[in-house]
């Protein structure tokens, strides 16, 4: 599967979730809709990986295969928030591309925070300023801290990702 792939799949769940749902969206409506939920995911996320440990003393660390959902759920939120601003093949990045990022060191929690911080800031930057190459740079930075920082391999996000489309697929069509 590729990241192509997993964008059409997506997509075409979320279309099936309006219809059923008899959701006639409006712009921007849906892109603020979508960059909120992209948002709202991405701080669970922050929170699920402990990002937050400077500021709490135990952070409540969710399982690594918890974890792993939660960065599809964004990666989803992602695609879906690309397609509305038409940047979809944004999130289709080369193998050149995914060879470059497993070169990058892993960050420290500081870093950590601070390349959250930064792809927050770009997501923002994409939206006010309807630039794509802000929305790319986002794009890297959240695959740079799934696949590097946190050490998901491609196969790794590709078999989540399945799996949890999957079962949406299968409630949607209970």
């Amino acid at each position: 599967m590729t990241f192509k792939q997993m964008q059409t799949d997506v997509l075409s769940y979320y279309q099936q979730l309006d219809v059923q749902k008899h959701l006639i969206w409006t712009q921007p409506r849906h892109q603020t809709a979508a960059l909120v939920s992209l948002d709202l995911q991405l701080a669970r996320l922050a929170g699920a990986t402990g990002l937050e440990t400077g500021v709490v003393a135990q952070p409540d660390l969710q399982p690594q295969s918890q974890q792993l959902q939660q960065f599809v759920h964004c990666l989803r939120s992602f695609f879906l928030f690309a397609n509305l601003m038409n940047w979809n093949q944004v999130c289709q990045p080369t193998a050149t591309d995914l060879d470059r990022l497993q070169q990058l060191d892993i960050d420290d929690q500081a870093q950590k925070a601070t390349l959250y911080l930064m792809m927050k800031r770009m997501l923002l930057t994409s939206y006010y300023e309807k630039r794509s190459d802000a929305f790319q740079h986002a794009w890297m930075l959240f695959l740079k801290w799934g696949m590097v920082d946190y050490g998901w391999k491609l196969d790794q996000i590709e078999q989540a990702f399945a799996t949890q489309l999957h079962e949406l697929e299968a409630e949607l069509h209970h």
